[in-house]
């Protein structure tokens, strides 16, 4: 039996590298060799954070085969 893989990702534009991380459950250095070697998305530069765009992990989730639910902060 093949058992799918999920995440739940907001509908905010953005989130930090370190929540990006725990979306997936992965520790930062997890998220440093997936950036660079499985093409996970890279953050860009919002006012003193990195931050990575939430539809760009949405994509990347998608194309491995991720099942996606998208949820609103209260």
């Amino acid at each position: 039996m093949n058992t799918q893989e999920a995440v739940a990702v907001p509908f905010s534009p953005y989130v930090d590298e370190s929540f990006a991380a725990s979306i997936f459950s992965w520790d930062m250095k997890r998220l440093y060799y997936m950036q660079s070697y499985n093409s996970f998305p890279i953050p860009i530069r919002c006012a003193e954070m990195l931050v990575i765009r939430t539809d760009d992990l949405v994509r990347w989730a998608l194309n491995r085969r991720y099942g996606v639910t998208r949820y609103e902060f209260e």
